[in-house]
């Protein structure tokens, strides 16, 4: 498997439809100047100057990769800064926002997933693409509910933090929901656990490889991060733009191992 031929395959279908990077752009500062309207609150990146990352960023791509301390409308958990969001506390209220939440970022995640499959073609058109994304929307929020439940008793309990792991078996699952479009939910878990366990050396390779170039935008996001918010929507832009294509490219080689 050549992850630069498909790193170079990605590069140029993002090029051709950038529209696309506009969803992770809109969903992190919608984050940013929520959390700093409703708490009323200055953000603070890291004083840092590099960041190596292991693992390949999420999809829709999120400044959080970088900027782990990133605030988050809801919550953001993560092992270095704690829970970073808004929703601090396990209660019935938290629980029912956090549904709601799901239900609105899975719809996102499905439509953006689509887009992304999509990208070959010459004019996906929107309503193609809302169809796709409401036919995907409840796979997608059955998965989203996964993670968020591991998180908020994470949130209650860092004895709870163990089960991050068996997440990462998961990773292939989004990929699987929008190329194997005629599986149900059950055999999309199947077939990815399964694509991942039978090529675990090229999974490994492309987490450390993808990991690496993502890693290097750090150099420039972290000092331009430290210059007020234009320097954080410019961070936010390099990431969306870089984080899509790294997408793309997890989608093609998804599509060749499975």
């Amino acid at each position: 498997m050549d992850l630069n031929e498909k790193l170079s395959f990605a590069y140029k279908e993002i090029n051709r439809k950038m529209l696309i990077i506009l969803i992770p752009i809109i969903l992190d500062i919608i984050n940013y100047y929520s959390y700093l309207s409703i708490l009323k609150n200055n953000y603070s990146p890291p004083n840092k100057f590099f960041l190596f990352k292991f693992g390949v960023i999420s999809a829709p791509p999120s400044i959080n990769y970088i900027l782990e301390n990133f605030p988050s409308v809801f919550f953001n958990f993560n092992t270095s800064y704690g829970n970073t969001g808004l929703l601090c506390r396990i209660t019935y209220f938290t629980f029912l926002v956090s549904i709601l939440y799901t239900l609105i970022a899975a719809f996102v995640k499905s439509f953006y997933m689509s887009y992304l499959e999509k990208l070959p073609e010459e004019k996906p058109t929107l309503i193609a693409l809302l169809i796709e994304g409401n036919k995907n929307w409840p796979k997608y929020f059955i998965l989203s509910m996964l993670n968020t439940t591991v998180i908020l008793l994470s949130f209650n309990s860092s004895e709870f933090l163990f089960l991050f792991l068996p997440l990462i078996l998961l990773y292939y699952v989004q990929y699987s929901i929008v190329v194997d479009k005629e599986l149900t939910f059950k055999e999309n878990l199947s077939k990815s656990i399964n694509v991942l366990l039978g090529n675990l050396k090229t999974s490994l390779i492309m987490a450390i490889w993808y990991g690496v170039l993502l890693s290097l935008l750090s150099f420039f996001i972290f000092p331009l991060c430290h210059r007020g918010t234009g320097g954080i929507i410019i961070s936010i832009v390099l990431l969306s733009y870089f984080g899509t294509v790294i997408n793309k490219a997890v989608l093609e080689v998804y599509r060749g191992i499975r």
